[in-house]
């Protein structure tokens, strides 16, 4: 590691993977799958709030929020990544888009400038290797 809470690129936190005990756990409860279930609801009809929540939390899991597509025709003709940046920011202030959906799309637009500008430095360093500069 190479601070207390962060793992070197491409070092896992569980290199081993999944323990083997849980497929064997699994594969043991299969055959008891119904009547555990069964069982399950039971409580939960009776009134055991923690079999509540495993029901609700398999069948109901909470709700992620979803946009519909939006269509910003500006956002096509900027060039830069500030002129995206601010054209997202003005549909925001003219009612186009919500702020939600705004924070996702620029957020988006972050992530994708961190890929250009990695795919740069990656060509940089190709070039300075071929000059032997490294």
């Amino acid at each position: 590691m190479t601070a207390l809470t962060q793992w070197k690129p491409g070092e896992s936190a569980n290199p081993a993977g999944r323990p083997a005990r849980s497929a064997a756990m699994v594969e043991g409860l299969a055959p008891h799958r119904d009547a555990l279930l069964t069982k399950l609801i039971e409580l939960g009809k009776a009134g055991d709030t923690k079999a509540l929540r495993i029901i609700f939390d398999r069948i109901a899991p909470p709700l992620r929020a979803e946009s519909p597509p939006v269509h910003i025709p500006k956002l096509i003709e900027a060039r830069t990544m500030p002129e995206k940046a601010i054209v997202i920011i003005d549909a925001v202030a003219d009612g186009s888009i919500s702020p939600d959906v705004a924070e996702r799309l620029l957020g988006a637009l972050a992530h994708a400038g961190q890929i250009i500008e990695l795919e740069r430095l990656a060509r940089d360093v190709d070039e300075l290797k071929l000059r032997d500069l490294i």
